[in-house]
C-alpha cells in the first residue's frame, strides 16, 4: 500500500528551517520517515509479527564557522497523520522551542545546491510504501521454516528522507531495505546455530518477487569445502543444507591454542574494517569534534606497498543481479551526490579519502548518519573487494597456500583501532553479542569445528601486502551488516545500513588469542534465538 505525502509538508519544513536558522549563513534540514515490519516464521507459521514507525527531523546551521544543531523524533507508533499538522509534529518531537546547541568550530564546506547534480523531486511524487510480502515469496520462506530446527525472520523497512537547504537544494531519497534471515540449530546441541542473510534495497513493491530473489541465494557466504550453499535456488534448499552443515558441525569439535595462524574469511570484512575506516578523512589530522584524538597526526596508508591483486573501493550505487544492495544511496546525508571511490588499487593506496562537510578534507559524498541526534560523519556506503582473476578458485586451494595452521571463519563483525591500525575479529562467545559465526580448523584437507572462543589481532598495513585474494568463484556478500561507528552528536554508536562484497581471502600472520568463558556467561542471541531454543529437543535413549 502506498501513501502520498502532502507537498505542503515539504514547504512547512523549509519555512521552519529558515525561521530557526535565520541568522545563519547556511542551513540544512532533514525530515525522515521510517516504518519497519518484522515477522518470525516457525514450523510453517508466522509466530510473531511486529511493526514500528518513526518520524524524525534534524537541522544544523552555520554562522561564522559556528555550527548549531538540533534534532527530535516521534517513534513507537508515529501516525502519518502528523504530517498534516507540522506544528503538532514539532511539539511531539519536543522541538516546540528552539534548543540549538553548538557542535564545532572549524572549516565548513559550502552546502550543496541545485547545481551540484541534485535531483529535484516533489515530496508528493515520492510515496511511502507499506509493504506486504508477495504470496510467492511468503510461501518460499514459510516452506523454509518447516525444515526441522530452522527459523526464518523477515524485516521490511521503509525509509524516506527529505533533505532541504537554504541554497535551493531539495532532495527526496528512499533507502528501503528487505532482509530475510534463515537460522538452523543442531537438535543435539541447541547452542550450535548458524545463520545466513539475504537483503537488498527494493525500489518498488515489484522488486519483492521470487524470480528476482532466488538468484541472490547464490551469494550467501559459504565456508564449506564443497560450496554446498552456492547451488541452492530457494530458501527451502538453503535451510536443508544449513541443517546438514550444523548437524555435521556438532558431531566433533576441537580446542585450539593461541599463536600464529592464517585466517581464511570473506575479504570484505578486513577491507571494511582495516582499510575503509582508515581511509576516512578524520584520521588524517586531529579532529576532536568528530572523535579523532590528538594522537592522529599522519595520513593513513602512506609509503611504499608491494603490488598485489588487492583492490578495494567504496561503491554507493553497486547492483547485484540488477538489484541495489542494502545501504546503496544516490546522495549522502548531507545532500551531496555519491560516487565510487577506489581506496586500494592493485595493492597501492590511491590517496582517496572519504569525507564530509565537517571533516577538513577528503572527497564529499560520504557524510552519513542514521540516528536522529547523530550528525553526518565520513562513512562507507558499500565496501567492495575485487576478485583476483588468477587467485585460488576453491577454499581448499586457498587454504593450501598457507605455511601455518589455517582457521576458516564466517566472520560477521570486527573493529579497527585507528591510531595503531590494529584489526580485531572475535567469535560471538567472546563478544557476547552479534550473530553466530562459524570457525573451523583446516586440517588434513578437512574442516573441523572449533570449540574455543577466541579473538584475533592483525595490523592493517602488513595485511595489504600479504593478503591472498580468491577468484570470483569464491565471491560472497555480507548482506545485513550495520556499521556502528561512534558519533559525537549522539554520544553513542550510530548504526548505518551497509553491505560488503568480495571473495574469500587468506590472511597470513594472524595472531589468535583463546578466551575463557566465565561461569554463567551465555552467548547473546537476537530475537530469533529464543524461538530456536524453544523448539522440542530430542529425547535421550534410556
Amino acid at each position: 500500500m502506498a501513501k502520498n505525502i502532502d507537498r505542503e509538508f515539504e514547504n512547512a519544513v523549509d519555512r521552519w528551517m529558515r525561521s530557526e536558522f535565520r541568522d545563519s549563513q547556511e542551513a540544512h534540514s532533514t525530515f525522515g520517515i521510517r516504518h519497519s515490519k518484522k515477522q518470525l516464521m516457525v514450523e510453517g507459521k508466522v509466530e510473531n509479527s511486529t511493526s514500528n514507525s518513526e518520524l524524525h527531523i534534524k537541522a544544523w546551521g552555520v554562522n561564522n564557522n559556528n555550527v548549531r544543531f538540533c534534532a527530535g523524533e516521534v517513534s513507537g507508533s508515529a501516525e502519518l497523520g502528523l504530517l498534516s499538522n507540522f506544528n503538532g509534529f514539532l511539539r511531539r518531537c519536543g522541538m516546540n522551542d528552539a534548543h540549538l546547541r553548538p557542535v564545532t568550530r572549524g572549516y565548513i564546506r559550502p552546502l550543496p545546491t541545485k547545481d551540484d547534480g541534485q535531483t529535484l523531486e516533489n515530496m508528493s511524487e515520492s510515496p511511502l510504501f507499506e509493504w506486504e510480502l508477495p504470496d510467492d515469496l511468503k510461501e518460499d520462506l514459510l516452506a523454509a521454516s518447516k525444515v526441522k530446527g530452522c527459523v526464518v525472520g523477515v524485516a521490511i523497512e521503509t525509509d524516506l528522507d527529505l533533505m532541504i537547504n537554504t541554497d535551493g537544494g531539495h532532495i527526496v531519497q528512499d533507502n528501503h531495505s528487505y532482509v530475510a534471515m534463515i537460522a538452523a540449530r543442531s537438535t543435539s546441541k541447541p547452542d550450535h546455530i548458524i545463520e545466513r542473510h539475504i537483503s537488498f534495497r527494493p525500489r518498488a513493491i515489484e522488486d519483492l518477487v521470487v524470480k528476482k530473489i532466488a538468484p541472490l541465494y547464490d551469494s550467501v557466504i559459504d565456508v564449506s569445502l564443497e560450496r554446498r550453499l552456492d547451488d541452492c535456488s530457494n530458501a527451502s534448499e538453503l535451510a536443508e543444507e544449513m541443517r546438514e552443515i550444523v548437524k555435521e558441525r556438532s558431531k566433533y569439535q576441537i580446542k585450539i591454542n593461541g599463536g600464529q595462524y592464517a585466517l581464511a574469511m570473506p575479504t570484505h570484512l578486513p577491507a571494511h574494517e582495516g582499510i575503509g575506516h582508515l581511509c576516512e578523512s578524520i584520521w588524517n589530522v586531529p579532529r576532536p569534534h568528530l572523535g579523532a584524538q590528538d594522537l592522529v597526526r599522519k595520513p593513513k596508508f602512506q609509503g611504499d606497498f608491494p603490488e598485489s591483486s588487492l583492490t578495494i573501493s567504496d561503491e554507493p550505487k553497486l547492483k547485484l543481479d540488477g538489484l541495489y544492495l542494502r545501504g546503496t544511496k544516490e546522495h549522502d546525508s548531507e545532500g551531496y551526490p555519491t560516487k565510487k571511490q577506489t581506496l586500494i588499487y592493485h595493492g597501492q593506496p590511491t590517496g582517496n579519502r572519504l569525507g564530509s562537510r565537517f571533516s577538513y578534507g577528503g572527497n564529499l559524498g560520504n557524510g552519513i548518519c542514521n540516528e536522529t541526534e547523530a550528525f553526518p560523519m565520513p562513512r562507507m556506503h558499500l565496501t567492495k573487494a575485487e576478485a583476483d582473476p588468477e587467485g585460488p578458485r576453491s577454499l581448499k586451494t586457498l587454504c593450501d597456500q598457507a605455511d601455518t595452521p589455517v582457521i576458516v571463519s564466517y566472520g560477521d563483525s570486527g573493529q579497527v583501532y585507528p591510531i595503531s591500525s590494529l584489526i580485531n575479529y572475535s567469535t560471538p562467545l567472546a563478544r557476547l553479542h552479534s550473530t553466530p559465526t562459524e570457525d573451523y580448523l583446516y586440517k588434513g584437507g578437512k574442516l573441523i569445528a572449533i570449540k574455543t572462543p577466541f579473538t584475533t589481532a592483525q595490523l592493517a598495513y602488513p595485511l595489504v601486502a600479504s593478503i591472498i585474494v580468491g577468484h570470483e568463484d569464491l565471491n560472497c556478500v555480507s548482506w545485513a551488516a550495520n556499521c556502528g561507528k561512534w558519533n559525537p552528536g549522539s554520544g553513542r554508536a550510530d548504526p548505518v545500513k551497509t553491505a560488503q562484497v568480495g571473495p574469500l581471502c587468506l590472511m597470513p600472520g594472524t595472531s589468535i588469542l583463546p578466551l575463557e568463558r566465565r561461569r554463567g556467561q551465555k552467548p547473546y542471541f537476537r530475537y530469533i534465538k529464543p524461538a530456536l531454543r524453544d523448539q522440542p529437543r530430542p529425547r535421550r535413549k534410556a
